[in-house]
């Protein structure tokens, strides 16, 4: 809902800036509100690294032990999955590896390209009034967050249910598995390392400071710092573009916390099995 509430000022504020003067003062006058609610939506949407991870080693312990049973003795019992899973351990885990590939390149790909360029229109008071400057940031490469999310939703039930408990053979296709589910879950780690994490706070807080300096200028040397139609819409779209990737950072991070721990309650559920 929150995001909602971004895009519709976004595109009034877009809509503002290219209507003429007295319609651009009053995109330029809805900034601070739009920026408050923006950096009060980037705090709820970074919070502590992931730290509930799934051993690997642990993982393969379940797959050195389900390789000396049947899969069809194993295949009628109960185990855990996150809630509303629709599919087998290894499709998802495919999906959220991709999901997760590209969480991690969030810093590098938006929030940094971002960073520079607002560095630069503030360094250079000329720029933010330029009508040629392009809505291009150089290096900002947005992920196709609406198409991962896709893939991420496609592994969950659509009707409604919500199943936490399924059995084994609709969890596991088959017990060689397990190694895969293993290698997956400890990439997924790696991407969410901690210090990746620490440089996507930092520069996040870099971007909420270069903001509230430029909103500081254009309100107090409105002369001096005079932005173009331009440069407001991109500045609109791109603080927009940056919510809807800390989205899905946090969606991303849930779903990893909460595989996580559905995958100890299966091997826990196993074990007195194997």
């Amino acid at each position: 809902m929150q995001l909602q509430k971004l895009r519709h000022q976004r595109d009034v504020i877009s809509l503002e800036a290219v209507s003429g003067e007295a319609a651009l003062g009053q995109a330029i006058g809805r900034l601070p509100t739009f920026f408050q609610e923006a950096k009060a939506f980037f705090g709820n949407n970074i919070a502590e690294p992931v730290v509930d991870f799934f051993a690997r080693k642990d993982l393969m312990w379940v797959a050195n032990k389900t390789a000396k049973h049947q899969y069809s003795e194993l295949r009628p019992h109960e185990v855990t999955v996150p809630q509303g899973m629709c599919c087998d351990y290894v499709t998802y885990l495919r999906a959220l590896k991709s999901a997760a590939q590209a969480a991690a390149t969030i810093t590098s790909n938006t929030l940094v390209p971002y960073n520079a360029w607002l560095g630069q229109k503030l360094g250079n008071p000329a720029a933010l009034a330029s009508l040629t400057d392009s809505l291009d940031i150089k290096g900002f490469k947005p992920a196709e967050v609406d198409v991962l999310i896709k893939d991420l939703n496609a592994c969950f039930a659509t009707d409604g249910r919500k199943e936490v408990h399924v059995t084994y053979g609709q969890a596991i296709r088959r017990n060689t598995d397990w190694v895969e589910v293993a290698n997956l879950v400890t990439e997924i780690e790696a991407l969410f390392a901690k210090k990746d994490h620490d440089e996507l706070v930092k520069q996040m807080n870099s971007a909420k400071m270069l903001t509230d300096l430029l909103i500081k200028r254009l309100e107090e040397d409105p002369k001096t710092y005079k932005a173009s139609p331009v440069t407001i819409s991109a500045i609109a779209a791109t603080t927009y573009q940056i919510g809807a990737h800390l989205e899905f950072y946090a969606l991303v991070r849930h779903r990893v916390s909460e595989t996580s721990q559905a995958l100890q309650a299966t091997k826990e559920a196993l074990t007195p099995r194997l």
